[in-house]
Parts: C-alpha cells; structure tokens; sequence
C-alpha cells in the first residue's frame, strides 16, 4: 500500500500476506484449499475511495484516526496513521 503524507509524499506501507490472509472456516465458509484476503474494497459509494479492514489486520497493525483537518479548518480529509502493534 501507498499512502500520502502531510506534505503530499507517497510513502510505502509493506503489509504481508501472512497478516491478511485466513483460512476459510474462520469466516464460517468450507475448507476449499484457498485464503482469503482480511481487507476488502468499499463499493457502497461510487464518488468515494474506501476500504473494510478486518479485525485479522487491526490484530496486527495499529491505526490512528485524527479528523483535526475536517473538524478544524473545514477540509473534506482526516489523517489516517498506521503502524505495526508492540506485543
């Protein structure tokens, strides 16, 4: 994944296979020899961009949400940061 910093830089984020993927009988499907992926593509609103993450991936990674930029100054964003947990 890619995401943008505060100054417009893109800035690669690794997520690996291993923290996504779960076998089938977790989500209540039969074994079928496949994995499925924990992170999944919003279609609910066609004018936006937006994803579903599973607890798979909040169980691993630690998101912060901070929506100064649209509750402060009006803007039409919040800053999304994200890194790996501390165990």
């Amino acid at each position: 994944m890619v995401f943008n910093d505060d100054e417009g830089e893109k800035q690669p984020f690794n997520i690996y296979g291993q923290d996504i993927l779960v076998e089938p009988s977790v989500l209540g499907l039969p074994n079928d020899d496949n994995c499925y992926i924990t992170i999944y593509k919003d279609n609910t609103h066609p004018n936006k961009k937006g994803m579903f993450i599973g607890n798979f991936f909040l169980n691993k990674y630690y998101l912060i949400f901070d929506q100064t930029p649209f509750e402060e100054r009006g803007e039409n964003y919040i800053y999304v940061g994200m890194g790996l947990r501390n165990y």
